[in-house]
């Protein structure tokens, strides 16, 4: 996380408008769209994780996710 925190920032615009170099299921997206792909994509599987960590210890309290007013600029 500090390494997002300090990189993705800091990167250009015409670094995130780029093309990102690879294609994905023959898919090519700008870095911009590629890295919130990434971030939805890690998303849902920490929701899957919190799942299963709920189903499989029966504890139901939250994995302690970010609040909402945390992500405010």
């Amino acid at each position: 996380m500090d390494v997002i925190r300090q990189v993705v920032p800091g990167l250009p615009p015409e670094v995130l408008e780029a093309l990102y170099p690879v294609a994905i299921n023959g898919v090519t997206l700008s870095t911009r769209r590629f890295l919130i792909h990434l971030a939805t994509h890690a998303a849902f599987h920490l929701g899957q994780a919190g799942y299963l960590r709920r189903a499989l210890t029966g504890e139901a309290t939250s994995s302690g996710a970010v609040a909402i007013g945390a992500l405010q600029d």
